[in-house]
């Protein structure tokens, strides 16, 4: 099996996105309440659970609907290295990182710095 170079570099963009997501939404954590372990903890169970949902959904039918919220079906939905990135996908997964990114300074601004 060969993979075109443009269909690599799309799954390797689309893995950045599904890690700038999760960096995104650790930084908002973090700014948002102050407290690094929180920040990654919070993230690290939120990737395991959405990672859980994601491939169980396939099997639980209680789990169907909440599949889509997750990021990691918005990365294998789009099966990059066969057709390359699938624009509503890649915008889910875009948007979460840009959303999340921006919302930091705005969490950050309101935080309590308990001086």
């Amino acid at each position: 099996m060969s993979v075109p170079a443009g269909h690599l570099g799309a799954a390797t963009a689309g893995a950045g996105l599904l890690a700038l997501g999760f960096g995104a939404i650790a930084l908002l954590i973090g700014a948002a309440t102050g407290r690094r372990g929180l920040a990654i903890g919070a993230t690290a169970s939120g990737a395991v659970a959405a990672y859980v949902v994601s491939s169980l959904a396939v099997l639980v039918d209680v789990l169907e609907p909440l599949r889509v919220a997750s990021p990691y079906y918005h990365y294998a939905a789009s099966d990059a290295l066969r057709g390359g990135l699938a624009p509503g996908h890649t915008a889910f997964l875009a948007l979460l990182a840009a959303g999340s990114a921006l919302l930091a300074p705005a969490a950050f601004g309101r935080r309590d710095l308990r001086v």
